[in-house]
């Protein structure tokens, strides 16, 4: 049986591992290379801080299986980095660190919420842990009631633009850094409310 909970910083070297499983290629492909996994970790902290109840995982007995990171503005992670993670700022300014940490466009630093990244195990995808992910924290931000909610995939995920699809989300802007196409995809809490 899956729970979801809040993430914990002892769930933090189960989510690394997830991470480096569904990211690596990603990263190698934009950054020439991988961070090294106590960087990872150390961006993790970061936003455990930063989201709070906005980082979920999904846990199959005591095994994380997948999670989710959101926060209510981009604003919150550069905060957290300056006030409780100040020593390990020159260690987030160099790529692919700043991946997590930096906004693709910049008017997504004032604009709205953000889903940082949303990743599953790769032996358990298709069981709808995503989609149970997505709408927990479509559900996690509609109660901290932000207007603008937005994020950014690989313009090829067709899994993650059908989750968030359903859940109310358009496609937006498409662009490219280096040899990755990216797509936003976002979603007016403000209509919703209104009707």
């Amino acid at each position: 049986m899956i729970t979801y909970c809040v993430a914990n910083p002892k769930d933090i070297p189960q989510i690394v591992d997830i991470f480096f499983d569904s990211f690596s290629d990603l990263i190698r492909r934009r950054y020439g290379g991988l961070p090294s996994k106590k960087a990872v970790k150390d961006i993790m902290v970061l936003y455990i801080d930063a989201a709070q109840d906005g980082f979920i995982v999904a846990k199959e007995s005591d095994k994380i299986v997948g999670y989710v990171i959101a926060v209510e503005n981009l604003r919150k992670p550069w905060g957290a980095l300056f006030t409780k993670h100040i020593l390990k700022l020159p260690l987030f300014l160099v790529p692919p660190r700043i991946f997590f940490v930096s906004a693709p466009t910049f008017w997504h630093f004032f604009v709205g919420a953000h889903i940082v990244t949303e990743a599953v195990s790769p032996n358990i995808r298709g069981k709808g842990v995503g989609t149970k992910l997505a709408k927990l924290i479509v559900e996690y931000l509609e109660q901290k009631k932000v207007g603008l909610v937005h994020f950014e995939t690989e313009a090829n995920n067709e899994p993650i633009k059908k989750i968030y699809s359903k859940l109310g989300f358009k496609e937006g802007k498409k662009f490219r850094t280096g040899k990755i196409h990216w797509l936003t995809m976002s979603k007016d809490f403000r209509a919703a409310r209104a009707k």
